[in-house]
């Protein structure tokens, strides 16, 4: 099964960007799956296992340094095609 995910980071802390590029750069060495991000959030998308296992790998260390955040995940049970950069509604 292949899945997109919709991933946002939010530390509750005064330097907030250097710790979101770190986690964005940290998943971005994963080769099996596309990743792509806007000014808002990141999208993963591969197959489902491959792209779980990234999120268990990454978030966990996150979590770790900064216990006072926020991350809100979506999870599509789709191709999103998010190398596109958007979606076609017809």
């Amino acid at each position: 099964m292949h899945i997109t995910v919709e991933i946002s980071l939010y530390p509750l802390q005064e330097d907030y960007k250097t710790a979101i590029k770190d986690f964005i750069k940290t998943m971005k060495t994963e080769s099996d799956i596309i990743i792509k991000t806007t000014a808002m959030s990141t999208y993963l998308s591969g197959p489902y296992d491959i792209v779980m296992a990234c999120l268990t790998t990454h978030l966990q260390p996150v979590f770790e340094v900064l216990p006072h955040s926020a991350t809100v995940i979506k999870i599509i049970p789709q191709n999103l095609q998010v190398e596109q950069g958007f979606i076609e509604i017809v």
